[in-house]
């Protein structure tokens, strides 16, 4: 997530931003597997989960795909619903730190369908060219990695 979030950057999250859940409370009891007061989340949330199969690594990412929406990466371009996503160059070219890794990168700001802006850092090698089309199934997100 690189310009905008530095790799050993420290930050402070809600659990609650998107409702209740067994998760909510120390140590997960298994008391409910609903969620209470629970709220959508929209395209261009940076959003801190968990997977199923990895509880115990945090992923910070950008919510890119509803559920239902289709996206596709088509020479470069992140396309969603067969929108092609916005971006402009902000910086000509620069080097940016990535862990242990130093990539060369460009800069863009993307714009999504719904008029959120942000920064996304992109390979000059090695970068996705084209992708299958993916269709969000109901009751997912597609989050996307970016630097």
């Amino acid at each position: 997530m690189e310009p905008n979030l530095l790799v050993g950057d420290r930050l402070f999250v809600s659990k609650y931003t998107y409702g209740y859940s067994k998760h909510s409370f120390p140590f997960s009891p298994n008391i409910t597997n609903n969620r209470f007061f629970f709220k959508i989340p929209t395209r261009g949330d940076v959003i801190v989960f968990k997977t199923p199969a990895d509880n115990r690594t945090d992923y910070i990412k950008r919510l890119i795909g509803l559920p239902g929406d289709t996206v596709q990466i088509i020479n470069y371009n992140l396309y969603i619903n067969g929108e092609k996503i916005k971006k402009r160059r902000i910086i000509q070219s620069t080097v940016i730190n990535c862990g242990a890794r130093i990539p060369d990168a460009n800069f863009f700001e993307e714009t999504l369908p719904n008029g959120v802006k942000y920064i996304a850092a992109y390979f000059n090698t090695g970068g996705w060219e084209e992708s299958n089309k993916f269709i969000v199934p109901n009751g997912h997100y597609f989050f996307i990695k970016r630097l």
